[in-house]
């Protein structure tokens, strides 16, 4: 390919802004696959030239070092770069081809001769002006005028694509603090879902009091507060319970406000719907009035409570004092246990954590733990001085007693001073 060629085809790919940019790649591929095959011919022409034992560091002086594959000589070598290059220059000269056909068969409006928008009648009445003046046939214009101002007045409909319906919750059974209970969500366009016990993202039941959902991940991961849904119909959704908590035990408050959130799962794009209930005290044989509890610890009214967090700075090596009643009690800890928690909202950090790979990564420091008090004396991942958080920083304490497994954690909210 001569200069002249390519300039020829420079001036007719500049017409259209995606063949310039086309040729032009089309261009740069093509100089340097020449260059390379080029330069790998001279070098296999001179390879015959010098000992078998000297080829190959005579390549690789010229092009990097290079691994021979078991059985596969320089020569070889050489030739099979070659071949590679006529290949890659076959797969450009084709998506040129392609880019080029993608743009003649894309047609664009004539310029010259636009489609009106609406056919009015004083469109008509510019197109037989000539003839009028020509034939001398005059007409009333004050009889055309209202005429013409009704048409003009009138535009094509627009067409508007039909949107598939939304989910819509017509009511909801009565809800108990019950953590297994059957739980009734009847409305239209829910879709259709096998059942499932899992953390699903397209139903969700929250706790707007207390602060927690269910289903819900845990704080590393994985699914903390599954949910059991046995029937999932375009009308009726039905949930049994949820399976983190033993039977007769209460995952709710009496008074509770919920937020019942439900989104098809055939149409994941699509808004969710919602509805709010407040949960009831409840009446059926599982309620903890009429149930009795194996340990004091089991009373709703002997729960664990934190009354106060003393103030938190930004330093990693401080003391945190959280009193407040039932918590329990502990050895000393220097790790990650699972019942206390410090969560950065605002950084989204938490302490303690574990590592991407396990391991405990960030550990918390506690020199006591008593049924009414916790005293923390820092984070040992980082050194004395360093800070933790940021002034203004939001912060969750969330601990719950270590006897009580099954417990859900209580909280405390905080910003760093």
């Amino acid at each position: 390919m001569g200069i002249d060629a390519i300039l020829k085809g420079l001036a007719t790919a500049a017409i259209n802004p995606l063949a310039f940019v086309a040729y032009i790649c089309a261009i740069t591929a093509w100089v340097i696959l020449r260059w390379r095959v080029d330069r790998n011919k001279n070098l296999l022409d001179k390879l015959d030239g010098l000992p078998e034992k000297d080829r190959l560091p005579a390549i690789e002086r010229e092009i990097g070092t290079i691994k021979l594959k078991e059985g596969l000589s320089p020569e070889q070598y050489l030739l099979s770069r070659v071949h590679l290059y006529y290949f890659l220059g076959f797969i450009v000269l084709c998506g040129v081809v392609v880019i080029l056909f993608a743009i003649s068969s894309y047609r664009t409006p004539n310029p010259v001769s636009p489609v009106p928008e609406r056919n009015t009648v004083a469109n008509l009445d510019e197109q037989v002006k000539p003839l009028r003046s020509f034939s001398g046939e005059t007409k009333n214009k004050t009889n055309e005028a209202p005429k013409r101002n009704h048409l003009e007045s009138q535009e094509m409909p627009k067409i508007t694509k039909a949107q598939p319906p939304k989910p819509d919750i017509a009511s909801v059974s009565p809800i108990s603090p019950q953590a297994w209970q059957s739980i009734v969500i009847s409305g239209t366009h829910f879709g259709t879902s096998p059942p499932f016990r899992d953390c699903t993202d397209f139903l969700v039941i929250r706790d707007l009091t207390a602060n927690r959902a269910f289903p819900s991940t845990g704080p590393w991961g994985g699914c903390n507060n599954p949910i059991l849904v046995t029937s999932w119909a375009d009308n009726e959704i039905r949930i049994e319970g949820l399976p983190a908590y033993q039977h007769g035990q209460p995952a709710f408050t009496a008074g509770d406000t919920l937020k019942i959130e439900v989104r098809n799962p055939q149409e994941t794009w699509n808004s969710s719907a919602w509805r709010s209930v407040t949960v009831t005290e409840s009446t059926g044989p599982d309620s903890p009035a009429q149930t009795t509890p194996t340990s004091p610890s089991q009373k709703p009214e002997e729960g664990t409570h934190i009354a106060s967090v003393t103030p938190i700075s930004t330093k990693a090596w401080q003391r945190i004092v959280i009193t407040g009643v039932h918590f329990g009690a502990n050895t000393p800890i220097n790790g990650c246990p699972d019942f206390i928690r410090i969560t950065d909202l605002t950084a989204n950090r938490f302490f303690p954590s574990l590592g991407p790979w396990g391991g405990c990564a960030n550990p918390i420091l506690i020199t006591s733990w008593t049924d009414t008090k916790i005293v923390i004396e820092g984070f040992p991942a980082y050194q004395h001085g360093q800070d933790a958080f940021t002034v203004g920083d939001e912060l969750k304490v969330e601990l719950r007693s270590p006897e009580e497994n099954w417990a859900p954690l209580k909280w405390y909210s905080l910003r760093v001073t």
